[in-house]
């Protein structure tokens, strides 16, 4: 519950700025969306929970994101990536049995992790500053994550079990964090994002603390990467909220 209660409150601190800050807002008549794309190199943990048992995904790889600005501070973003690990043991093992017959066996496994964050991106620096923007994230993230294995195992060549087993499961993560970012140019910017997640299945703390290693069941991804933007004018380039 406490977790819970610290992303609502996140949230609502972006929905509703002081009303100093609202007075210096563009209104949405004279304000134009400004969009842009990025690439991050990404490390994220996700917990997720299969019908037999829980797991922890591991993702490192690639990150595309897209996004648009629509206040001055405000901005929603959207990202996607897809992992993918195989192994492969073979043999496995190899040996004789008390009897002289030779066994030996193969394993193997192919997981797939994808990731879409869905965040909102408030600007925490209230005037324009010529160089490092901090930004509050919130917002959720579905993972949709699958697993498939097999075991054979082999008795003088020949195969005396064939296993198999698959599994696939789609669920939402509460994510909060915070995120910089650094101009490069009038287009071009470096964004440093550190995030927590949340997997909003309602689960015991001690299924949270076995998996995770905190009974919050909250998980970290941290990206770092560059973002363009477009249509910036040379006046918006280090106003740019987002």
């Amino acid at each position: 519950m406490k977790t819970k209660s610290i992303f609502a409150i996140l949230i609502a601190v972006f929905l509703h700025s002081p009303k100093d800050c609202r007075a210096q807002e563009v209104s949405m008549q004279q304000f134009k969306l400004t969009y842009y794309v990025g690439i991050e190199a990404l490390r994220a943990n996700y917990e997720v929970f299969y019908p037999s048992t829980p797991a922890l995904t591991n993702s490192g790889s690639w990150q595309l994101c897209a996004g648009v600005r629509i206040r001055s501070r405000l901005s929603i973003q959207a990202g996607y990536a897809n992992i993918m690990h195989s192994s492969r043991e073979d043999p496995a093992y190899e040996g004789t049995t008390l009897s002289g017959s030779y066994i030996t066996g193969k394993r193997g496994s192919d997981t797939r992790t994808l990731t879409i964050p869905l965040i909102i991106r408030y600007s925490l620096i209230r005037r324009a500053h010529p160089r490092l923007q901090i930004d509050a994230i919130a917002g959720g993230t579905l993972v949709a994550d699958n697993y498939s294995l097999f075991y054979l195992d082999y008795v003088d060549g020949v195969l005396v079990r064939d296993y198999h087993e698959s599994a696939h499961i789609t669920q939402v993560c509460a994510t909060a964090g915070l995120g910089a970012r650094y101009p490069f140019g009038r287009h071009l910017e470096g964004v440093l994002d550190w995030t927590y997640s949340r997997n909003l299945k309602a689960v015991p703390e001690p299924i949270h603390q076995q998996v995770t290693g905190n009974r919050f069941g909250l998980t970290r991804a941290l990206s770092l990467g560059l973002r363009y933007r477009f249509a910036v004018k040379k006046k918006e380039a280090v106003a740019a909220g987002s």
